[in-house]
Parts: C-alpha cells; sequence; structure tokens
C-alpha cells in the first residue's frame, strides 16, 4: 500500500502509522500539536487524512505519550474507539463494544507497551460484557472476566471455555445447551471481530 493510502482509508492499524512517523520523523512527531501534524502529513504525502484515520493518529499519539490508555478510563474509551476507526465524541460517554475493546487492547498489546489498568477500567469492561450479556471474554481480555460464583453462569463459562479450544471445529448444529451455544456465539463473535480486523489491516 502506497504510504499516501494510509491516510484515506480505514482499517490500518496504529502501529503502520508509528512506524511511518518514526521513519520520516523520527520521534518528535509524539510531542506535536494536532495543528502541526494536519499541515505536516499534507506537506509530506500530498493528502489529508480523512477524520477516522486523524483521530487514529490523535490517539496513538496519547497512547504512545501518556499512560491514559491504562489510567484514565475515558481515554481508555476514546483511544478504543479511534483504534476501531469509529468517530470519538469527547464529552459523551460512548460505551464501547466488547468486540472493539478486544481489538483495542489487542493492539495497544501490540505497541509493547504492555502495563496494567486500574480498577475504574477494569470495571468499564465488565459492564460493556455485562450489558451484552457475553460470560466469556476474549483470550486477550480473559484477565478481567470476573469469577462466577453462582452454579449456572459458573457451569456455562466453563463449557464455553472448552469449546473455545476446538471452537474452528464447532458448527451450529452441535448438541449443546441453548444457553451454552448463545454464549459461545457471542465469544466468537468478539474473536471474529478482532481476527478479521487484524488480518485486513496487514
Amino acid at each position: 500500500m502506497p504510504d499516501f493510502d494510509l491516510f484515506i482509508k480505514k482499517n490500518v492499524r496504529p502501529d503502520a502509522y508509528r512506524d511511518l512517523f518514526d521513519r520520516t520523523f523520527e520521534r518528535q512527531w509524539i510531542e506535536w500539536e494536532p495543528e502541526t501534524l494536519r499541515m505536516e502529513i499534507p506537506r509530506t504525502w500530498g493528502v489529508h487524512p480523512i477524520e477516522e484515520v486523524f483521530e487514529k493518529i490523535m490517539a496513538l499519539q496519547t497512547f504512545l505519550r501518556t499512560d491514559l490508555f491504562w489510567d484514565d478510563v475515558i481515554a481508555f474509551e476514546n483511544i478504543v474507539l479511534a483504534f476501531n476507526d469509529l468517530f470519538v465524541d469527547p464529552d459523551l460517554v460512548q460505551q464501547a463494544l466488547p468486540r472493539e475493546i478486544a481489538f483495542g487492547v489487542v493492539v495497544a498489546n501490540r505497541l509493547n507497551t504492555k502495563s496494567d489498568f486500574v480498577q475504574d477500567i477494569v470495571e468499564y469492561i465488565r459492564a460493556s460484557h455485562r450489558e451484552e450479556g457475553i460470560l466469556v471474554y476474549h483470550p486477550e481480555l480473559k484477565m478481567f472476566q470476573p469469577e462466577y460464583s453462582d452454579d449456572f453462569r459458573k457451569g456455562i463459562a466453563a463449557r464455553v471455555q472448552e469449546l473455545m479450544a476446538v471452537g474452528s471445529q464447532v458448527h451450529e448444529d452441535m448438541s449443546e445447551e441453548d444457553s451454552v451455544q448463545v454464549q459461545f456465539a457471542k465469544t466468537m463473535d468478539c474473536v471474529l471481530y478482532v481476527s478479521d480486523k487484524m488480518e485486513r489491516a496487514q
């Protein structure tokens, strides 16, 4: 993909911008103001970035320059949404979906700055999953999945995790309880969303 295409297409991973900017501007770009980036991108590559791309670049800059992704729940949400090519409204709590959170965390881990989240962000992740009725989290979010105290949810979660190990071999006609099938489908939706976005973003 030509460099200028990175600024007019979605589904480009943030690390592609990091690598391009580091080669072109070294690391000084991380400290630039948004106005400077808006000026330097068209001056260097002859193209104005679409808004989703520019928001992703701004989110990447914040991610690399600060610890807000790990320490501030609003910054976490905004960065996750931007990494997913979604519009960000910093004045509104938009509640990222579990699959969007999973992709954001996968991307963050790829950027090699893995750290621990504050409890507010852990609770945000859990609230998103509760809202969507998901018991078993994406493998990259497994450390945030709560321990279920009741036998019903505990049994479903355990069975779904077993099926996840052979997910590619399990079909819609599998002989499982309806609740297990529903939970398996929800978890696999997150897994496939992340893998699809990672593959398309190559």
